[in-house]
């Protein structure tokens, strides 16, 4: 792989190829959790804007929006309801774990 680097992205032979790989690999080299942890968000991102089916945008209950919880300062960060499960299995679920995933971002992102 280190010898392919600069033939592949038309590198030097001098470049330093951690660089040349990370910045031209971007999400190639992250480890698989944080793998899925993007993709569950990205998901999350696109049925928040209406880029995903209505029955995955369904799944998606804001804070905002659940009467009790309205003046939370949860609700102003744009967090989701993450619904309670009994079973360790539920918390796979993307109802469970793309609320969840999205409430852990920071706020800036």
């Amino acid at each position: 792989m280190n010898c392919a680097a600069p033939v592949i992205f038309s590198g030097e032979s001098r470049d330093h190829l951690t660089s040349l790989l990370r910045d031209r690999l971007h999400i190639h080299w992250l480890h698989v959790r944080e793998r899925v942890t993007f993709t569950l968000c990205l998901l999350v991102y696109k049925s928040l804007h209406g880029l995903r089916p209505s029955y995955i945008t369904g799944m998606l209950v804001s804070l905002s929006s659940v009467g009790t919880r309205a003046s939370l300062r949860s609700s102003a960060r744009r967090d989701l309801e993450v619904p309670r499960t009994r079973l360790q299995v539920g918390k796979q679920a993307f109802s469970v774990a793309g609320p969840a995933a999205w409430n852990n971002l920071p706020t800036h992102v």
